[in-house]
């Protein structure tokens, strides 16, 4: 019998021994999404400290929502908080309505505070079907529900069905805030014009520059079920 890298055979009997060598597999790819997620994001954090942005974030801050406040953190000691607490991060803080950046330092990226007044504006109407979506889309996406299903599968057509469902739990979250971006820009290009400053292509998109990070969560499912699958792990019906 063929044997794989971890020395399990791809045809397998033993259903233990199978499901050992689809969570060591399972693995791989995991821990590759992560570790590029977390990279990308740290790499969000520099210190926007330029001078023509102060002019942008000062109108961006008049520009909140009704009774919205705008706060910063400085993660400068603490770079890796915002990976495993969410409210160490960029944040919109629904309940207190305060929209949160953070960075290496206290000068917030234009970007991605228009990106959150953008959530703040969604929040002005709670029970849109999108918002009221996003959160237990973000906590299946958060706690692996969108991908753990793949490791309890044996055969192909249940595995591509997990996926596609994994996909389809990820998809309101992803919606939502791209649809966050959106509205995030025209506030940036409002602010923008309002300080004086002109706006090329690739900067009035700043407030979609997290969207790649949930590009990869919609796509994890996929990637890791064909990975699975090319590595034998599943049996074909």
């Amino acid at each position: 019998m063929a044997k794989d890298q971890f020395g399990f055979g791809t045809e397998k009997t033993d259903y233990e021994a199978s499901n050992l060598s689809r969570f060591l597999h399972y693995l791989i790819p995991r821990i590759g999404i992560d570790v590029s997620n977390a990279a990308y994001i740290l790499s969000m954090q520099a210190d926007s400290r330029r001078p023509e942005y102060s002019g942008i974030i000062k109108e961006l801050e008049k520009l909140a929502p009704k009774g919205v406040k705008v706060g910063t953190i400085d993660i400068s000691k603490k770079p890796f908080s915002g990976l495993t607490d969410p409210r160490s991060g960029a944040h919109y803080d629904i309940p207190r309505k305060r929209v949160y950046t953070a960075q290496r330092g206290v000068n917030p990226n234009p970007g991605l505070l228009a990106h959150e007044l953008g959530h703040a504006q969604q929040y002005t109407k709670p029970k849109a079907l999108l918002n009221r979506l996003a959160l237990p889309s973000k906590l299946a996406t958060v706690f692996g529900l969108t991908t753990l299903p793949l490791l309890v599968t044996e055969d192909e057509d249940t595995a591509k069905l997990m996926a596609g469902a994994g996909t389809a739990m990820s998809t309101p979250l992803f919606l939502h805030e791209m649809e966050a971006s959106g509205k995030g820009r025209k506030i940036l290009m409002k602010a923008a014009s309002k300080s004086g400053n002109k706006l090329g292509l690739l900067k009035s998109l700043a407030p979609f520059k997290g969207i790649p990070s949930y590009l990869l969560a919609l796509a994890s499912p996929y990637i890791i079920y064909k990975y699975l699958k090319s590595q034998g792990q599943y049996k074909e019906n």
